[in-house]
């Protein structure tokens, strides 16, 4: 979950420091906080054996839960207009 979060703050620090907009902002912040768990879990399911696919698996259900309560909280919108004045 660390890991996660610390890749929304990444991209939001880089919008920051760069003058992004906020619809780059925001494709900066969700792109570099989700990463790709289907992948990891496809490999996992075809090359490892069974219990090695819950790991990403339950990571991807993080990812998309932090991603979903981000979103709806408004906090990237916010913090973004509260910088700029």
């Amino acid at each position: 979950m660390v890991f996660n979060l610390s890749g929304y703050l990444l991209g939001f620090v880089i919008s920051l420091v760069t003058g992004q907009k906020l619809p780059e902002t925001l494709a900066l912040v969700f792109s570099s906080g989700m990463r790709e768990f289907g992948i990891a879990t496809t490999v996992a399911l075809n090359f490892l054996p069974l219990g090695a696919a819950l790991a990403p698996a339950l990571y991807g259900l993080l990812m998309m839960l932090s991603a979903s309560l981000l979103a709806s909280s408004g906090m990237v919108k916010n913090q973004y207009q509260s910088n700029k004045l």
